[in-house]
């Protein structure tokens, strides 16, 4: 795998992350938008790091 497409992946995150937290900080005061944002990140990273994961594997054969 490239460093680039690495990268270009973890733009899209960073830039999608910045969206979500923002959309929660006018959403949600308080305590509730710390756990929405955890519950998002979790469920962003994942499927990103299973899926890179997945492409590394397909590459490395």
């Amino acid at each position: 795998m490239k460093n680039n497409d690495v990268y270009v992946v973890m733009q899209i995150f960073s830039i999608s992350k910045n969206t979500i937290l923002t959309f929660a900080r006018f959403a949600m005061p308080g305590r509730k938008r710390s756990v929405v944002i955890r519950i998002v990140c979790i469920v962003c990273v994942v499927p990103i790091s299973l899926f890179l994961e997945g492409v590394d594997n397909l590459l490395k054969k």
